[in-house]
């Protein structure tokens, strides 16, 4: 027969303590089950707000900060650590906002910084410039829905350079698009059809229906495992590319090279004056809202700092964007 015993009650009970005195049996697996039980509860606690808050990790010391990979020395070594997504939004080379964020990748957190800077500055600038790592549809919907034009450079941008890509008939970039039949074409003039099969974001499967058994390209365009299957198969996103196409072209416009060549110098030089001039390689506290409010004030001082610099060199000057599109001075966000 077996009977059930509270552990909690177990423990409570008096029992002589001290040099010569153990604990019994019964006892020492009450405390070792309530141990287990509390753990249990706060790793149960920590599930459920991952899981609320979208998130996969969580940091025992810092439970709004996310493990992520670090990049320590020149060499790229690194150790997964708590930490926080830092997006700092500039202009001319004064950070005007700046969003701190759980996100291990930084497609997501560019509508939130910029719904942000709305808010706290009451406008929206008339286009912004990003490398590629917010090369995304949310993206796009939203710069086009608040009418900002995307200088936004793609993922395969500098892989579309390569003679090897550019002569690849596989490569969707060789292929025509039908947007009224809903179809693509590839090199040797066949045709592959929507199969109805479509993502969460849009993404579509296309299949050859024929034309590719004998084909002259299949050696070169079917490779891997797509060469065991007889027709081609792919994914393409026809409106997510129509977005690309356009930001393509925006952003090797000679507005484009010079907007890419500022955001380079200015976004990510903000990060190295706030880490090399200011001495940052740590947070000092704990919590978002207070990680948050430490780097604006770093932001303001790498402000202060910019502007004792131009004042020094004599660069005041005017904002970088007012000498291509002089109908406002406020024209580019990078």
């Amino acid at each position: 027969m077996i009977a059930a015993v509270d552990a909690q009650q177990v423990v409570n009970r008096p029992c002589r303590q001290g040099r010569g005195h153990s604990k019994g049996f019964e006892r020492m697996l009450a405390e070792r089950l309530l141990e287990y039980s509390q753990k249990l509860d706060s790793y149960t606690g920590a599930r459920d707000r991952m899981r609320a808050e979208g998130r996969r990790s969580m940091s025992k010391t810092d439970e709004d900060a996310t493990f992520m990979r670090m990049k320590e020395d020149h060499m790229l070594n690194g150790q997964l650590k708590p930490g926080y997504n830092i997006q700092n939004i500039v202009d001319s080379g004064y950070v005007v906002g700046t969003y701190c964020s759980r996100d291990r990748t930084d497609q997501h957190t560019l509508v939130p910084a910029m719904e942000q800077l709305r808010q706290r500055l009451g406008f929206d600038y008339q286009g912004v410039c990003a490398d590629s790592g917010y090369d995304c549809l949310e993206n796009y919907r939203y710069l086009e829905g608040r009418g900002m034009d995307a200088y936004i450079k793609t993922q395969t941008y500098e892989q579309n350079k390569k003679r090897k890509v550019r002569k690849d008939p596989g490569n969707k970039l060789n292929m025509t698009y039908d947007g009224k039949k809903d179809q693509l074409r590839c090199a040797n003039n066949t045709v592959l059809h929507n199969t109805g099969r479509k993502g969460s974001d849009g993404t579509c499967l296309y299949d050859a229906k024929r034309g590719c058994v004998g084909c002259a390209y299949r050696r070169a365009c079917m490779k891997g495992q797509a060469a065991k299957q007889r027709f081609k198969r792919m994914q393409y996103n026809p409106v997510a590319e129509e977005y690309r196409a356009k930001s393509l072209a925006n952003i090797t416009s000679e507005k484009g090279v010079e907007a890419r060549l500022n955001r380079s110098i200015q976004a990510e030089g903000s990060f190295t004056l706030i880490k090399d001039a200011l001495g940052l390689r740590r947070f000092l506290t704990k919590g978002m809202a207070n990680v948050e409010t430490e780097w604006i004030l770093l932001c303001m001082a790498a402000n202060a700092l910019r502007l004792q610099a131009k004042i020094r060199s004599g660069r005041l000057g005017i904002p970088t964007w007012y000498h291509l599109d002089t109908a406002d001075p406020l024209d580019e966000a990078v």
